[in-house]
């Protein structure tokens, strides 16, 4: 989905891309949701040796109601801190509508030890 570039070195390093993996959507003919385990977190490729890694991600490494679901965007603002966007949770009875309170802007900064 959406990605966006590190300028902050308090952040990390300089140039790295963060990409947001919003991650398959797949149904059984029951409605059953099927844990595809393919997307759902933030990637970061870094620019000088070329490896990508998983930035950020539920522990489960699936959507969950409760954490990082199905990032569509990151950014990062003018703090320094990166903010993803988090889709909100599809009702499967009813096409394009969601469920309230579903739909989450993260942001995640780096904190001094």
């Amino acid at each position: 989905m959406g990605f966006d570039f590190n300028e902050t070195p308090d952040f990390g390093p300089i140039g790295d891309i963060y990409i947001a993996c919003f991650g398959r959507v797949q149904y059984e003919e029951s409605n059953e949701y099927i844990h595809s385990g393919v997307g759902h977190r933030i990637m970061r490729v870094n620019i000088v040796s070329g490896e990508i890694s998983t930035f950020a991600i539920n522990k489960s490494g699936f959507p969950e109601e409760s954490g990082l679901s199905r990032p569509t965007d990151v950014v990062f603002g003018p703090d320094g801190a990166m903010y993803i966007s988090d889709m909100a949770i599809a009702d499967i009875e009813r096409p394009n509508m969601y469920l309230s309170n579903t739909g989450v802007i993260w942001r995640i900064r780096k904190i001094a030890l």
